[in-house]
């Protein structure tokens, strides 16, 4: 007969006490340069408010991201949306020079001072301690392209790439470069929205396929 003893097991949040308190010591024994970089804390603000390019309709849930003009990186809060009214308001910003953005799906993405679409924008000087306002974006609503992709033999085709492409000119060549895309459903049809005016290729891409040991199917860019 065998007989069942039992065991006494330390309560569940003492277990996750020890690992806090591991965690902690960990971080402590790092050396300065291996400590991630404290988050710096500022008095800088920015509002403003976004609303419909073609309506002046105020846009509720619109993402407004501010990031370091020079890296990119952000700093602070980095992103706040907008409320009923299309208003925002980032705070704790440190003094410097930003890029501001503005996102929706749906919506060309604006940055600050942009005056055609795929251009950065313009800098936006913070001072310690001071407040910007009527940081205003008027964002327009972006084109569609939808379509439908089929093999050789007329029958459509899922998880096909689509892009639209702009033609750029990168190390002294003109290439193509995808600005935005999407993929096709188990219907064969894509939809690609929110995209800028502008001239595109539109390309479809389909990677290769395998169908066994030795089978494989292979589809050109188009």
């Amino acid at each position: 007969m065998i007989r069942r003893t039992r065991r006494s097991h330390p309560p569940l949040s003492f277990i996750f006490l020890g690992l806090l308190l591991v965690g902690t010591v960990v971080t402590a024994q790092l050396p300065p340069r291996d400590r991630p970089p404290a988050p710096r804390a500022g008095t800088g603000v920015i509002r403003g408010r976004v609303v419909r390019a073609d309506t002046g309709e105020p846009l509720r849930r619109v993402q407004v991201r501010v990031d370091e003009w020079s890296t990119g990186d952000p700093s602070g809060p980095a992103a706040t949306m907008t409320d009923a009214e299309g208003r925002y308001e980032l705070t704790q910003l440190p003094a410097g020079r930003y890029q501001l953005k503005a996102i929706r799906g749906g919506y060309v993405a604006v940055a600050y001072g942009q005056r055609r679409p795929f251009e950065r924008g313009r800098p936006l000087e913070l001072d310690e301690g001071a407040v910007l306002q009527h940081i205003d974006f008027a964002l327009p609503p972006g084109a569609v392209v939808t379509g439908r992709v089929v093999d050789e033999t007329g029958e459509a085709v899922a998880h096909v790439s689509v892009s639209l492409d702009r033609r750029r000119y990168i190390d002294g060549a003109r290439r193509l470069v995808a600005e935005s895309g999407s993929s096709t459903d188990d219907r064969g049809e894509f939809r690609i929205f929110g995209a800028p005016p502008g001239d595109y290729v539109i390309v479809a891409r389909l990677d290769g396929m395998e169908l066994g040991s030795k089978d494989r199917v292979r589809y050109v860019a188009t």
